[in-house]
């Protein structure tokens, strides 16, 4: 049986029915129509089954002078209850803002909110559920660019009474207006979920949860303030009794847009937030959480550089039998810029908790590492002023009631600065490079090896950074 999902993005596919009309001379723009696609099929089959629904929010309607049409909206629903393997899939769009010139209003993208679940008494269970915001208006002349859309997710789930269960969510915000004129670009939509999906499995089964968010990007300007990216945050919290256990997040912040006017600045890039959590009383268990922050827009001439989004992810996993975790922490690199300041690296930040409560098949090994974004830089041989590099810190915590520790440690690495054009030429004001901090703690009634490292570089005329590491091991032996 395929893996819980959704569709692929289909380019050129969307239906156009729903669109809401342009208003010329002063008038508003026709709204798009809401869509809501709501179990809508009849099915008889004792057989394998898959079961998918879509529905798009209709754009709005531009405006020269007036207000724009608000987009539609858009909700998706694939529940169903069977007999054999079952996987339910849904996908919801909002709309996307028209155009809107001569001071009109600008409207934001359409929301979307999707739902799904997928019950059997005999087989493998899996529902997937995508849920993404319109794009908001774009704009020209003195007239401000609307914000994106915003992707959530309904009751997300489930479950069957003899095979393994598998549940994935994603929510995506829609991209910042561009401003063409000299009015303001719109954000990119920010998302949040938070233990949005579950499952249930009889205890010979397996679990697998995977959660998702994207910020939307920010919008391009010209004259006006460039968008922001959008924030990302994703957690979720899983106890189950079942064969293995594995929780999946990971969040991703949208990208700053550009600056394409003389002066001024290019947005910021999106922060992004991931944590997961898994425990599992009587079988294995897997935390994966991973961050990456949104790039700093670019910065044309006289424009500075947007700033790396900042990055933190979080795991803690707790087991009886093969326990495991992962996480991984990046900030988003800074924004470029040819004769202004370059965007600052984003900060990073990784925890990674693991206690293995029970005999494991082989030694405990765990490992987290934090990177810090690297300073703007400019391809061009006049970059003025170098960009920053972002700090990094990490954190392992290894608890092993039976089983020896063979491997734990915690890496980071802090961000360098954007110190040179191209061809080596160096900016008349230097960046500087990030902090790096690490520390592990590793505990076991027998053998322990555990290690820490940062890395916080300097050069002859850079500014170097602080790195910190600093190791604790408990054990009959250890190193």
């Amino acid at each position: 049986m395929p893996a819980a999902g959704c569709f692929e993005d289909r380019p050129g596919e969307r239906p156009l029915e729903g669109d809401g009309g342009d208003g010329l001379g002063g008038a508003s723009g026709g709204n798009g129509r809401d869509s809501n696609a709501n179990n809508g099929f009849t099915v008889s089959s004792n057989g394998p089954l898959t079961l998918a629904g879509e529905s798009y929010g209709g754009n709005g309607g531009g405006s020269a002078g007036g207000a724009g049409g608000t987009p539609g909206n858009a909700f998706t629903n694939v529940s169903f209850s069977h007999t054999a393997d079952l996987l339910t899939a849904s996908n919801a769009y909002g709309g996307n803002g028209g155009l809107v010139t001569a001071g009109g209003t600008p409207k934001p993208g359409g929301n979307a909110l999707a739902s799904s679940s997928a019950i059997t008494s005999s087989g493998s269970a899996a529902a997937g559920v995508r849920s993404t915001g319109g794009a908001g208006s774009n704009s020209d002349g003195a007239t401000n660019a609307g914000n994106g859309g915003i992707g959530s997710l309904g009751s997300v789930y489930a479950t069957s009474a003899s095979g393994n269960v598998d549940v994935s969510g994603e929510v995506i915000g829609g991209f910042g207006g561009i401003a063409f004129g000299s009015g303001n670009a719109g954000h990119g939509g920010s998302v949040s979920t938070s233990n949005s999906i579950d499952g249930d499995a009889v205890p010979t089964s397996n679990i697998r949860f995977q959660l998702s968010a994207t910020g939307g990007n920010g919008g391009i300007s010209n004259s006006g303030s460039a968008g922001n990216g959008g924030n990302a945050q994703s957690s979720l919290s899983r106890t189950k009794n079942v064969q293995s256990l594995e929780v999946t997040t990971k969040s991703f912040g949208g990208w700053g847009g550009d600056r394409t006017s003389y002066f001024g600045a290019a947005g910021n890039g999106g922060n992004a937030i991931a944590s997961a959590s898994a425990t599992n009383d009587i079988g294995t268990a897997n935390a994966d959480a991973r961050a990456f922050g949104g790039y700093g827009g670019y910065g044309q001439l006289f424009s500075a550089g947007g700033n790396g989004g900042d990055a933190s992810a979080s795991t803690v996993s707790t087991g009886v039998g093969d326990t495991r975790a992962s996480v991984q922490a990046a900030g988003g690199n800074g924004g470029a810029s040819r004769f202004n300041l370059a965007g600052r690296g984003g900060n990073s930040t990784s925890s990674y908790t693991l206690n293995a409560n029970g005999a494991t098949p082989e030694p405990i090994s765990a490992y987290v590492i934090a990177i810090g974004g690297n300073g703007g830089v400019d391809e061009h041989n006049y970059n003025i002023l170098g960009g920053s590099g972002g700090n990094a810190s990490s954190t392992v915590v290894v608890n092993s009631a039976v089983s020896d520790v063979r491997f734990a440690r915690a890496d980071s690495l802090s961000g360098t600065p954007g110190n040179y054009g191209q061809g080596g030429v160096r900016p008349v004001i230097l960046g500087s490079f990030g902090d790096a901090v690490s520390y592990t703690i590793a505990s076991a009634p027998g053998l322990v090896q555990a290690s820490s490292q940062s890395n916080a570089s300097h050069s002859e005329l850079d500014m170097g950074g602080a790195a910190v590491s600093r190791t604790r091991a408990t054990g009959t032996s250890g190193s």
